[in-house]
């Protein structure tokens, strides 16, 4: 398996050189160093300090092939859906039209592509870049998910910036984080996932999943849409209970529902 990038911090040397800059400025504010200062190499052993990568790599080990298959079809694709949301909200932040600093569109956006970045790193655990280049494959061309792309294409192409963080909002903190936790991994995986669904969990806590609220106004123009967008794929997980699972999470979307406009910022 292709070696993750992260995994090379293990492998990580430093090197520490001398001053570089051209003469008349070499030793400005540095009078004590002197003019030739030998080059030092530092080998620093990280192996000793487990990275993100190298837990969420442990917590898929015991995945059986059955399991892999699953959690590579349904889990790592949502982070296209990570990505959109998380573009949509940095462009918010920069919009004239924005009410609200500019901070907190980043800090939604940041959430996004957290979530964003943990799937692609499971993807990569699973299979490295074949993984990931099939996960692709399956985004845009399984029919369970191109109802779902095309709603992410829909509201990026939306002209308000504003409108674009709502839907995606709306989409992935109303629908996705709450019908593809760890009940799903669990149903879909068994108890193979109890590693891989802590991570999940930490990645749904409250601080992660608080990060926007759900403007009003783009759940009365997006709740039908979203729910029936990923309605193919919560089936696949679901089955006969994804009625019930859905509408216990649409009854939850109206807790984080904020006054128009207010899209952008945490609920209280």
């Amino acid at each position: 398996m292709e070696s993750f990038p992260e995994q090379r911090a293990a492998n990580l040397v430093a090197d520490v050189t001398g001053p570089t800059l051209d003469a008349p400025h070499r030793h400005r504010g540095r009078q004590d160093v002197p003019s030739e200062a030998p080059n030092k190499r530092i080998a620093i052993d990280l192996s000793a300090f487990p990275s993100d990568w190298q837990r969420i790599a442990a917590s898929c080990a015991p995945l059986t092939s059955s399991a892999r298959t699953c959690v590579h079809a349904i889990w790592v694709p949502l982070r296209h859906v990570g990505w959109a949301a998380s573009l949509g909200a940095a462009t918010a932040s920069l919009s004239q039209s924005n009410p609200h600093p500019a901070v907190r569109g980043l800090d939604v956006s940041v959430q996004h592509l957290r979530w964003a970045r943990f799937y692609s790193a499971v993807g990569w655990a699973l299979g490295g870049a074949n993984a990931l280049r099939s996960a692709r494959r399956i985004w845009l061309e399984d029919p369970a998910w191109q109802a779902l792309r095309r709603y992410s294409e829909d509201a990026l192409a939306l002209p308000d910036p504003l409108g674009q963080t709502s839907a995606m909002t709306l989409m992935i903190e109303g629908l996705l984080r709450p019908m593809l936790g760890t009940g799903a991994l669990r149903r879909c995986v068994g108890d193979e996932s109890r590693a891989l669904g802590s991570h999940v969990d930490a990645l749904n806590s409250p601080g992660s999943t608080r990060s926007a609220c759900i403007d009003s106004a783009a759940l009365a123009q997006w709740g039908a849409r979203a729910a029936s967008a990923a309605l193919p794929l919560f089936e696949r997980v679901w089955g006969q209970d994804t009625d019930e699972k859905l509408g216990a999470a649409m009854e939850a979307i109206a807790y984080r529902v904020a006054p128009v406009g207010a899209a952008i910022g945490r609920c209280a």
